[in-house]
């Protein structure tokens, strides 16, 4: 896709208010303020704040440091929340023949504020490749470096959607960077360098800090940091009534034994891309379970997130693979019937299960439309219907999202 052609796509995203989860998965929480960081030789502790994008004076006070010089090599630092952080910053690293009246132009702030926020006290000090924390939030993107632009799409993002992260960078140049602790996966598309993180339907709402940063040389590496707000997604609640020759279904342990044989086929990360353009529904059904419902079994005493969204349609409907990819898993499973899981990759995977009917084979490649195999009512059924879900790094995403646009 062409870089025009992918910004519209992207920037057309709809903050959907449904997400999705599964039965019997876990998803870790963000990692601050217990994230560490080793500071390595040479390092100080600028250069954290800036790989992390926290100020001096937050990771100084998160650690007890009261000498900044004082710091050596080998030492564990705290890194603090982005929460913590009093002002919305941005990070940009000084380039060659930078006047500190012209980062300040640049970025819609004062030399007096620019020179506060960083402690200096000769404006003209500034040298090539020192990091500095721009105060008053975050800055109109502009060229800097090998960067000549950064987006993300949707802002805010909902729980259990996708964050896409677009930079268009130089050819040729080297990208990089976290969302919190997380280490985020650049891919390139023409002139665009992109990465998909997946935000959990149970992740906490609020502040995540985005730092991203390019180099096509050590000379002209720069750094930018956003805040990235998560939204609060809404979610149904609903009670599911199992038949009585099912109940044994809800056993833990055969959850966890369908778990184990798909974390094989989930986890499967193929380097390139391999879907193109906007995914199909599998079947033109009728939507019983939206994305990340709180379901109840019977009793009650049972729950679960739900990690797709169900369709129902009579027994045999033929199902068709959402987007191109290669099967890496087709066979029964206990709780969640005859399945199927395609890779698209770059750690994206579709899955189809309770299926009556499976028409491919671990290791074939289908195209968007193929039949794949046919509506069933197997497993933890209450009848016949497609389970559908979408994964990114193994986290449920909510599979809507990738109905109407393209991502990237």
């Amino acid at each position: 896709m062409r870089t025009a052609a992918l910004r519209r796509a992207i920037a057309a995203l709809v903050c959907l208010g449904v997400t999705l989860g599964t039965v019997g998965t876990a998803h870790a929480s963000w990692p601050y303020p217990t994230a560490h960081h080793t500071l390595a030789w040479g390092e100080t502790l600028a250069d954290v704040a800036a790989r992390f994008g926290v100020t001096v004076d937050a990771l100084a006070a998160a650690n007890g440091i009261t000498d900044l010089y004082s710091v050596s090599p080998g030492r564990a630092l705290t890194l603090p929340s982005p929460e913590t952080t009093a002002e919305p910053h941005s990070v940009y690293v000084v380039q060659p023949g930078d006047t500190l009246f012209g980062i300040a132009t640049r970025f819609g702030t004062t030399v007096d504020a620019l020179a506060a926020a960083n402690g200096i006290a000769d404006p003209s000090s500034i040298q090539a490749g020192q990091s500095l924390t721009i105060p008053g939030g975050n800055p109109p993107m502009v060229s800097a470096g090998p960067i000549r632009g950064l987006d993300i799409w949707p802002s805010p993002v909902p729980q259990g959607q996708v964050l896409v992260i677009a930079a268009r960078a130089d050819e040729g140049a080297f990208l990089d960077g976290w969302l919190n602790a997380q280490r985020l996966a650049f891919s390139r598309d023409g002139d665009v360098a992109f990465a998909l993180v997946p935000v959990g339907f149970a992740d906490p709402p609020g502040a995540r800090q985005l730092v991203v940063w390019a180099r096509t040389s050590p000379g002209d590496a720069v750094r930018m940091a956003l805040t990235v707000q998560v939204r609060e997604g809404t979610f149904e609640s609903s009670l599911v009534t199992i038949p009585p020759d099912r109940v044994y279904l809800l056993d833990p342990a055969l959850i966890e034994q369908d778990r184990l044989q798909l974390e094989r086929a989930f986890g499967t990360r193929t380097v390139r891309k391999l879907w193109a353009g906007e995914f199909l529904q599998p079947i033109q059904g009728t939507l019983t379970t939206s994305f990340g419902a709180y379901r109840e079994y019977n009793d009650g005493r049972r729950e679960s997130r739900h990690g797709g969204i169900d369709l129902s349609a009579p027994t045999g409907t033929p199902v068709l693979a959402a987007n191109a990819g290669r099967v890496v898993f087709a066979g029964p499973l206990q709780v969640y019937g005859n399945g199927i899981v395609i890779d698209h990759g770059l750690g994206l995977a579709s899955a189809y299960f309770h299926l009556h009917t499976i028409g491919v084979q671990v290791g074939q490649m289908v195209q968007k439309g193929d039949v794949i195999g046919t509506v069933g009512n197997t497993g933890l059924s209450t009848g016949a219907h497609l389970h559908w879900e979408m994964r990114l790094g193994n986290v449920p995403v909510d599979p809507t999202q990738w109905m109407s646009h393209a991502i990237p």
